[in-house]
């Protein structure tokens, strides 16, 4: 095929297959799922561009990279973004209110304890720019995501060395190798057409392509916790006492997880304080809580 010499922006699909390039000498291994031993009752996926991360980057990186000049172009768009400074990094990030945002989201998630809540990010992205992008923020990635599903993921690298990727391919996937019912999972992403382009399971767009605001992070809370209490009340419907969640009595202590049970101001049924919405020392489950009126 001949290239003109004028330049051009690289298509999606080719720059993907440029970051999952690697020269002869590359060592760079492929990260591989690992079924769940225990499914949790919520697994969030969370897009990386425009979502977590408050710039589209990708898209910046493909303008970076000339038509046919392949490998090296992409190599060098990377090594852009590398070396920039923190500060810029923090820009790019959505500032500094946006990343503290994003860590006290985290840190609730993780308040839920892993048993319950398990986390993903999706990116076209390769590791090593993750990796940095995270410590300009002195932040470990993992921390905040159990699983990383980059360009050198086995899903990924599958789905687009066989030119069929789709997000709605790429999460049934997600849910197979995994080892989650789909019912379980949440998609966020802040593309507009996501509702059309996902089926398979429950999805939340954000508000703008620009990170998630405080809205965002509200609406994303409230239908984490929704899984939670929808799948703890089949827990208890089907018999399973023993299983994450001991729900049958109001504050009765578990030594397994060393929380009191707390009532919904709402309905009055106990739960686990993990499961509730907290206002003021008011807790309230969910689906009272979607009940409310919003403002």
């Amino acid at each position: 095929v001949a290239y003109s010499s004028t330049t051009t922006t690289v298509p999606m699909m080719q720059l993907q297959q440029q970051q999952t390039s690697r020269p002869p000498n590359s060592t760079t291994s492929l990260i591989k799922a690992v079924p769940l031993e225990t499914m949790p009752h919520c697994f969030v996926i969370y897009d990386f561009d425009g979502t977590v991360f408050a710039e589209r980057l990708y898209h910046t990186l493909a303008k970076e990279c000339k038509k046919g000049d392949g490998f090296d172009a992409s190599e060098i768009a990377v090594g852009k973004v590398i070396s920039q400074g923190r500060e810029k990094i923090i820009e790019r990030w959505g500032g500094s209110q946006h990343v503290s945002r994003m860590r006290a989201h985290f840190a609730w998630i993780r308040k839920q304890g892993r048993a319950y809540v398990r986390t993903a990010l999706h990116t076209f992205h390769q590791k090593r720019i993750i990796r940095h992008l995270f410590d300009s923020i002195e932040q470990d990635y993992t921390e905040w995501f159990d699983e990383l599903i980059c360009s050198e993921h086995e899903i990924q690298k599958e789905l687009l060395d066989g030119r069929s990727y789709s997000k709605n391919l790429m999460l049934t996937r997600v849910s197979h190798e995994y080892n989650v019912d789909l019912s379980r999972m949440l998609y966020i992403d802040d593309d507009p057409k996501l509702e059309r382009n996902v089926r398979c399971c429950d999805v939340y767009c954000t508000q703008t392509r620009k990170g998630m605001n405080s809205t965002d992070v509200d609406e994303v809370q409230h239908q984490i916790a929704e899984k939670m209490t929808a799948h703890s009340r089949v827990s208890i419907a089907n018999g399973n006492m023993n299983g994450n969640m001991n729900m049958n009595h109001q504050n009765v202590y578990d030594p397994t997880n060393a929380y009191k049970y707390e009532q919904c101001a709402g309905c009055s049924q106990a739960f686990d304080p993990r499961m509730l919405l907290c206002s003021g020392g008011i807790y309230i489950c969910s689906s009272c809580h979607a009940q409310q009126p919003r403002v």
